[in-house]
């Protein structure tokens, strides 16, 4: 049995909803304007970066990409909670050490000879800058528990013999079970 789910969406941002610092929710649970704000400027910001220029059509696109971003976050947090998964320090230290984030990669900390050296990086990370790593972590922490719940999801779907004689069935096999 798949998951439904209940999204609200307030895209002129005119409805009641957007005056109490509300653009959406998900299954009854808020998606705030200022959050909403705060992240269609810094992609409007990058976007502006990268190309120099933002059409409207750009501005609009990167509004539904950043609501849609916000839906999905919501979705896996509600999610991750419901089923228990949560991202411990000892997983988070092991996946940082053996997978340096790209973003950081680039950091001036981290390079030698305009490459990123991982000598550098364990260095830091053996010693570390508790701002840094704050920061580091709040980037990485998410993602992991996206590939915790991916896992989950992939690991634990189980189909008992009928569902299997139906699903060869439906491909015009035939299977005696």
């Amino acid at each position: 049995a798949g998951e439904l789910f209940s999204v609200y969406y307030s895209p002129d941002f005119t409805a009641p909803d957007t005056a109490r610092g509300v653009v959406g929710s998900v299954n009854g649970e808020d998606l705030r304007l200022d959050d909403y704000s705060f992240l269609y400027q810094n992609a409007l910001a990058q976007q502006q970066q990268q190309r120099g220029e933002v059409t409207e059509d750009d501005a609009s696109r990167i509004r539904e990409e950043v609501f849609d971003q916000m839906v999905g976050s919501q979705i896996m947090q509600q999610t991750t909670e419901k089923v228990g998964l949560q991202v411990t320090n000892m997983e988070l230290a092991e996946h940082l050490r053996r997978f340096p984030p790209q973003e950081i990669r680039t950091l001036d900390l981290f390079v030698t000879n305009g490459q990123f050296d991982y000598n550098k990086y364990l260095a830091a990370y053996q010693n570390p800058d508790p701002q840094l790593w704050l920061q580091i972590e709040a980037l990485v922490r998410p993602r992991v528990l996206q590939q915790k719940l991916y896992e989950y999801v992939t690991t634990t779907t189980v189909m008992d013999d009928a569902e299997v004689k139906s699903l060869y069935e439906a491909a015009g096999e035939k299977v005696r079970v």
